[in-house]
């Protein structure tokens, strides 16, 4: 039942992810408030595995959005990286802020994702070779890039086998839109 309800769940996410975001009635937030919460709570998901989860977050950047759901987004590639990271390992947190745009990076030392696989982990139910013992459906990654793309942001990774991955997430800052929409 919670496998179901949860694939449930991450199906109506990858549905809201569609509408366009003018008709979803996006606010502004305070971003580092969400990503404060999100190490807070990593930390707390990392401590089963005795996980070191360190975090660097600049203060007051505002974005425009949905906080749950970006929330949501972000917390699936965390989880992805406590899942893949082995005891005692390390995860790194990292917000900052340039002139356009806030930008996230997510950062552990656990397997990493083959070549092969890393142009496919944001398709829809695609599980990585050798994931099959790891639960989950195959939509986390999917929904995190659907939810990023429908608030004008951008997610990339790089990974290296045995060495971990870095997930560089970017969302425009609203002073950028601004000056983006009059041009």
């Amino acid at each position: 039942t919670h496998r179901v309800s949860s694939t449930l769940k991450n199906v109506l996410d990858l549905a809201w992810s569609d509408t366009p975001m003018e008709q979803k009635n996006a606010i502004s937030f305070n971003f580092s408030e969400l990503m404060e919460e999100l190490l807070e709570l990593a930390q707390k998901m990392a401590l089963k595995k005795d996980i070191k989860v360190s975090g660097s977050l600049a203060q007051n950047i505002e974005i425009i959005g949905f906080k749950e759901k970006l929330g949501r987004a972000l917390l699936n590639i965390i989880d992805n990286a406590i899942k893949y990271t082995s005891t005692k390992g390390k995860i790194s947190v990292v917000l900052e802020k340039n002139k356009y745009q806030a930008i996230v990076e997510i950062k552990d030392n656990g397997i990493g994702i083959s070549q092969k696989d890393i142009f496919h982990i944001f398709d829809r139910f695609y599980r990585g070779s050798g994931r099959e013992k790891t639960f989950g459906s195959g939509l986390g990654l999917a929904i995190a890039k659907a939810i990023v793309n429908s608030h004008r942001g951008e997610i990339e990774v790089k990974s290296k086998i045995g060495k971990g991955s870095m997930f560089t997430i970017v969302f425009p800052i609203p002073e950028f839109l601004t000056l983006e929409n009059e041009n």
